[in-house]
């Protein structure tokens, strides 16, 4: 197959180079070949007729004037026909060297039709990450604006898939109405009457230009997805600076989702997406899409009865960074109103106060089945409303649960809902997370065929105004409340905040709720902050019965790396005068403060390995991945993991180029 590849020039950008291959594609389909050999043909008969009718003339008439006259003529005639005939010979090269592509054993195992299929689902893959990108990419937007850079790869391959690409409409639907009118126009003209994926720019100041927007409303009949973007995200990040700004009215060109809903313009429509960040753009009083199933809005405003405008055929719901006036009862509206529902996602919202101007609609008290529902992460609910979702509806299909729950104040507070506390008591796989004013626990399903769909429940603390003794009560109440609702677990993974990461005065210390109410685990995996009281439970000397978690098999240390805390708090007095004794001493001050601090890992890891194996409670397997708690060789950065091996019948190491057994 002829490549295509070094027809670029370096100073062409790639989408104006696809452009321009695009145009210079010529004929294409299964009568490439004929027409052009037939447009050949045509060409060369008419420059021989009008050869023919000079060279008659000239018959008759042969005076210098005559000839002359005819000479200038059939010169000026030959320049035009010399470059048509060198077209149109390329053109009918290029297609005869088209055909013979199919007949190599490539295509002829795959035909035509079976690559172009190949191709659309490639493309429709790499649309589908990008879609993802759509809900954490700030930058999403720069990325849009450029052209499709999947077709550029899939038309430089060989001129045989440059034509199954541009005769595919299927290829040329996602079309963004910030590129220029020209580009829009020949999107919209290659992909014929095919379904259209549409990016719509919001700008502030003005709507769309009256040659684009006459576009958009020409063909939105056709749309299947409407994304609305801002233009750039680098006010909303530069805001915050200087004096208080006004509110700002929603984007222009969002009137057109407004008559878009209200005259049913795009009735095939299924899915929307709108990012407004200055979180000032309301949804119409009533989405009146029939088709819709998907419904993704950033940085919105959902005010009044929001819950009772969605669409009855929505399967998909996600609202993130937007601003909601939440009542007790819009989920039970919601899910009501929307049968179909599949995935209902509320992430990173700020939660308004509603006044109601109507009536509140009567809720049907009587117990609903739920049969699609796999996916539900709701904005923060107390314990009651928690427990009266739980209680109104049956869910059959619920896989995934993201639950932030409002901490329990004591024993008049209500217990985790019952659904929640059935999940947990029957997860046999728990990841426990722990920071300063945050517990979230991560589980698996017991009812779930799949390993990879588990559940999670967060107690967030963050924004309580009391004491730091009251909060450091309720986070251990809190808790011990969580992890003793877990009663077949055999498998814990632990990640702790880093300790300078709390206030000054206060302690964490997970451990003791752990061994009361987890003592059988197997399986042990600890990551994040690593702290001497771990090492100091577990390797409690006495007999077997003494020994916490005596059925301890299996422990890796450092199974991934600290997460991201946003919290930054002032360091204790202990810290401080570390911190500054650290930054005085010399470099060989420094080397052995290093040396001591190693030997005194290695230490407490053997004396914890010791006093278990002495106690009858070895363990079988050893994971370090960070590397940190064996000693090391003399002068050399090779692990030593002799005296680790005397306790335990496998150690491994899982960093890079280091193993042993």
């Amino acid at each position: 197959m002829p490549l295509l590849s070094d027809q670029k020039t370096e100073n062409e950008s790639p989408s104006l180079f696809m452009d321009d291959l695009v145009n210079r594609a010529g004929n294409i389909g299964v009568l490439a070949l004929d027409e052009t050999m037939e447009k050949l043909i045509e060409m060369l008969q008419e420059a021989t007729q009008h050869v023919e009718e000079i060279r008659e003339i000239v018959k008759g008439d042969r005076t210098a004037n005559t000839l002359r006259t005819k000479a200038n003529e059939l010169h000026a005639t030959a320049g035009e026909t010399v470059k048509h005939l060198k077209a149109a010979f390329s053109e009918a090269t290029s297609a005869m060297n088209r055909e013979s592509n199919f007949d190599t054993a490539f295509s002829k195992v795959l035909p035509r039709e079976l690559q172009g299929e190949i191709l659309f689902r490639y493309a429709q893959s790499v649309r589908e990450h990008k879609s993802y990108e759509v809900y954490h990419d700030v930058n999403l937007y720069e990325k849009q604006t450029r052209a499709p850079r999947y077709l550029l790869d899939i038309m430089l391959v060989c001129s045989t898939w440059l034509h199954i690409a541009r005769t595919d409409p299927r290829l040329w639907t996602v079309i963004n109405f910030a590129w220029c009118r020209r580009k829009i126009e020949k999107y919209l003209t290659l992909s014929k009457n095919a379904g259209l994926r549409l990016t719509i720019p919001t700008y502030n100041i003005s709507p769309l230009i009256p040659e684009k927007s006459k576009l958009l409303m020409k063909h939105i009949n056709r749309a299947r997805g409407i994304e609305f973007y801002p233009v750039t995200d680098f006010e909303s990040v530069s805001r915050g600076w200087g004096p208080p700004e006004l509110p700002r009215k929603p984007a222009a060109v969002l009137h057109i989702l407004e008559d878009i809903s209200n005259e049913n313009l795009a009735p095939l429509l299924t899915h929307l997406l709108v990012r407004d960040d200055d979180r000032t753009y309301t949804l119409p009083s009533r989405i009146s899409l029939l088709s819709l199933k998907t419904l993704v809005l950033r940085g919105c405003l959902l005010k009044g009865t929001w819950a009772e405008t969605l669409p009855t055929s929505l399967q998909e719901i996600h609202v993130l960074y937007s601003n909601i006036h939440a009542g007790g009862d819009d989920i039970l509206t919601m899910l009501r109103r929307c049968s179909k529902l599949e995935v209902v996602v509320f992430s990173d919202n700020t939660l308004l106060s509603r006044q109601y101007k109507d009536p509140i609609a009567q809720i049907d008290d009587s117990v609903i089945s739920v049969e699609s529902l796999r996916k539900l992460k709701p904005w923060p609910l107390s314990r009651d409303e928690l427990e009266h979702i739980f209680n109104t509806y049956t869910f059959h299909r619920l896989s995934e649960f993201n639950i932030t729950l409002e901490p329990s104040t004591g024993s008049t507070s209500p217990p985790i809902p019952t659904y929640l506390r059935n999940r947990m008591a029957s997860s046999t796989s728990l990841e426990l997370r722990v920071t300063y004013d945050v517990i979230k626990v991560i589980f698996s399903d017991s009812q779930s065929t799949s390993p990879k769909e588990r559940h999670s429940l967060e107690v967030d603390f963050r924004g309580e105004i009391i004491c730091k003794e009251t909060l450091q009560s309720r986070w251990y109440a809190n808790l011990d409340e969580i992890v003793h609702s877990f009663k077949n677990v055999t498998d814990l993974k632990i990640h702790q905040h880093p300790r300078r990461r709390i206030p000054r005065g206060t302690s964490r210390c997970i451990w003791p709720s752990l061994v009361t109410a987890l003592s059988g685990i197997p399986i042990l995996e600890v990551g994040g902050v690593i702290d001497d009281e771990m090492f100091e439970i577990l390797g409690i000397p006495g007999q077997l019965s003494e020994v916490s978690f005596p059925s301890l098999v299996y422990l890796r240390l450092g199974y991934e790396e600290d997460y991201y805390d946003p919290a930054l708090y002032p360091l204790s007095d202990e810290e401080e005068e570390l911190e500054f004794s650290d930054s005085s001493t010399s470099s060989g001050s420094f080397q052995e403060k290093r040396i001591q601090e190693a030997k005194h890992r290695h230490d407490l890891l053997l004396t914890c390995l010791s006093n278990r194996m002495t106690a009858g409670a070895k363990l079988s397997r050893l994971v370090d991945s960070r590397c940190i708690w064996i000693e090391q060789h003399a002068h050399t950065e090779e692990l030593n993991p002799e005296s680790v091996l005397r306790f335990v019948d496998v150690f491994e190491s899982r960093e890079p180029g280091r193993a042993c057994s």
